[in-house]
């Protein structure tokens, strides 16, 4: 004698008493028997819906956060038995370089012991180094969520489940102590010492750098006051500080000393030039926002 059949899904537990009969041709009862039936649980996999799979981001070393799980379960609505499982997670780059990375990526869960009929969120965490994570760039993720259950489940977000990063260059900044800049009007970029330069020292920050380039490619003025052509033997310039801009593995971070030569008995003594810096990221070719500084004469 064979039976055969299931249980409703996620059933277990509770045994179920069967009676079996067995009945003649005539319809007489030959035999009848009772048999408890126990239905053992059976570990389910871990569940979640995916929110979205893409990020666009500029390749800065900041904290970067993105939701990309709701309803995160250690199992289906229905197995209350998975109640109290602690959930874990693994992240791995499939595509791309994981050196890209300075930390993560991570799925950080709200909670890590959800219910199956109050789930949690779980978002993908990660800080890019600014040096390795040379734009452009494409990163593939694949992580997985496990539970602690016998034996253990895993939940793959594999294929289209799968989170890509996108790395574009982002625009170059160009940051000073100070925007106003005091200048004797016999001052001179080649005098023998700064105090007595016109001169200032700004950070340019090209974060597409890599150490494969200059981080920056020109750094410009622009000015709107008519004295501005005037006032100057030479053009501002950007000189070289020893060592060199940018070298290898500096982070896109460059050190400038831009130099000004005033004409000679420039006849505003007293006057508040302003202008605009402007630098170009070499690469990229991105811009920085316009900084307004001023000399004062």
């Amino acid at each position: 004698l064979e039976l055969s059949g299931g249980p409703d899904w996620n059933t277990n537990g509770v045994p179920i008493l069967l009676t079996m009969t067995i009945q003649d041709s005539t319809g007489a009862e030959v035999v009848s028997r009772d048999v408890d039936l126990t239905i053992t649980p059976v570990n389910d996999v871990p569940v979640a819906t995916v929110v979205t799979t893409t990020a666009t981001i500029t390749a800065v070393q900041t904290p970067q956060s993105h939701n990309y799980l709701t309803a995160v379960a250690p199992g289906p609505a229905t197995a209350t038995d998975e109640d109290g499982q602690v959930l874990s997670q693994s992240c791995t780059v499939v595509a791309g370089s994981a050196a890209a990375f300075a930390s993560g990526p991570t799925l950080v869960f709200a909670s890590t012991t959800p219910s199956v009929t109050a789930p949690t969120t779980a978002r993908l965490e990660y800080t890019l180094n600014p040096v390795t994570a040379a734009a452009p760039l494409s990163l593939t993720i694949e992580c997985e969520v496990s539970d602690d259950g016998t034996p253990v489940q895993t939940l793959t977000l594999s294929g289209a489940n799968r989170f890509v990063l996108t790395v574009t260059a982002g625009p170059p900044t160009f940051t000073v102590a100070s925007s106003v800049l005091t200048c004797l009007e016999d001052n001179s970029a080649t005098a023998a010492t700064t105090a007595t330069q016109c001169s200032f020292t700004a950070a340019v920050t090209s974060m597409d750098d890599n150490g494969a380039n200059n981080g920056f490619s020109a750094v410009t003025f622009a000015s709107t006051d008519p004295q501005w052509g005037t006032m100057f033997s030479a053009l501002p310039s950007v000189a070289a500080l020893p060592g060199g801009p940018c070298p290898p593995g500096g982070g896109g971070v460059c050190s400038v000393d831009v130099r000004f030569t005033l004409t000679d008995n420039f006849n505003s003594q007293g006057a508040t030039i302003a202008f605009t810096v402007v630098a170009t990221a070499a690469g990229s070719g991105q811009q920085s926002a316009p900084t307004t500084m001023y000399i004062s004469v």
